[in-house]
């Protein structure tokens, strides 16, 4: 991609261009392949109704086979929370992604897209470096989320809350966290899949922690 290209990303994807897509590419679960960014490949409206309505922020483009799947990428800056969040209410009351995932999930006859693999992010800060990253099947990820979710009033959250939990914005947003620890015990994500030398070896260790 043209260092004109990337100047018209958002901060958020052009790191994600930059920094991290070099680093996580090779991981066994994204296999490599060439990076389009929905930003730099389709008009701004057209790409805002794919990424609030799909979820899917990039295009992967693989030559072995020939084929295209759709990524959703979050990076963040500053401390290395080493989770995937989920966002399950609005203080409006609209869907949100969890609402539009889970919908896709459950009527894939109707072939609603969402984005086959989800990547995670932590860097230093804008531009700076990679602190750790992660991958994970949208499908897998999207399903423990409902499992914790539909089980919420049942879960032991205050013995839990390293592993998961549920937290609430000033505004009335709540996200639903799942840390890679527990993802990795729970068989969601793979230790393979995670990127960062001691995170690594720490997502590895503690794939002995209790299940839920």
């Amino acid at each position: 991609m043209t260092l004109l290209v990337t100047h018209l990303l958002s901060q958020s994807a052009s790191d994600f261009v930059n920094i991290v897509w070099p680093a996580v590419k090779g991981l066994p679960l994204i296999g490599g392949g060439q990076l389009q960014p929905v930003e730099a490949s389709s008009d701004a409206e057209f790409a805002k109704t794919l990424d609030m309505l799909a979820g899917i922020d990039a295009w992967q483009v693989l030559s072995s086979p020939a084929a295209m799947r759709g990524l959703a990428s979050r990076v963040q800056w500053g401390q290395a929370r080493n989770s995937f969040t989920v966002r399950i209410a609005l203080p409006s009351g609209a869907e949100t992604e969890y609402h539009k995932r889970i919908r896709a999930l459950d009527q894939p006859e109707l072939g609603f897209l969402y984005p086959h693999l989800t990547v995670q992010a932590y860097l230093d800060q804008a531009g700076g470096a990679l602190r750790s990253a992660a991958v994970v099947r949208t499908a897998d990820l999207f399903e423990k989320a409902r499992l914790l979710v539909q089980n919420r009033p049942k879960l032991r959250l205050d013995e839990r809350s390293k592993l998961f939990g549920f937290r609430q914005n000033p505004d009335g947003t709540e996200f639903l966290y799942m840390s890679w620890s527990y993802l990795l015990h729970q068989g969601v994500l793979a230790a393979e899949n995670v990127w960062g030398g001691a995170q690594v070896s720490a997502a590895r260790a503690a794939t002995g922690r209790q299940r839920t």
